[in-house]
């Protein structure tokens, strides 16, 4: 018997408080720091990709962020308009951090090793990993100072 779609939809990052122009302050000085410590370093590669990827995360913050629909079915996970097919991922994991509840997928690429996706108050996260249990294992995941960083950045 085949299971039913499971379907929510999400903001693609956290709605809630708009950036104010000191969060954009914040991050374009430190990042201001960084580059001219670079520089001063004659690491010159390095401040190139400082003053890019601040540039790309100011620009990515700036715009209002897209509703996106989330589907889980028996072909894969759904993100927008992508499908992640399970014989591509390795597991899954629960999360519920204060804010709101995150999917995370275990995926064995390099690039792309853990597909983030918010669980709003639409889904039950219980529905979720029973769903999800039948095609991947689940597997504990902790957070790593990356995710830590970026979480505390309200990236």
């Amino acid at each position: 018997m085949e299971q039913e779609l499971i379907e929510w939809q999400a903001w693609e990052h956290n709605e809630g408080e708009p950036r104010t122009l000191r969060w954009f302050a914040w991050i374009g000085g430190g990042a201001l720091v960084l580059i001219i410590i670079a520089l001063l370093a004659q690491n010159f590669l390095l401040a190139i990709i400082l003053l890019v990827g601040t540039a790309a995360v100011l620009a990515h913050h700036a715009r209002a962020p897209e509703l996106i629909n989330f589907a889980l079915s028996p072909k894969g996970v759904r993100v927008g308009n992508r499908l992640y097919p399970y014989r591509e991922l390795k597991a899954f994991s629960l999360s519920e951090p204060e804010e709101r509840s995150e999917l995370r997928l275990h995926s064995d690429k390099i690039l792309l090793p853990h597909i983030t996706i918010p669980l709003e108050d639409q889904v039950d996260p219980s529905a979720v990993r029973g769903y999800l249990l039948a095609y991947l294992p689940e597997e504990r995941h902790d957070e790593n100072l990356i995710e830590n960083l970026i979480r505390f950045l309200d990236l």
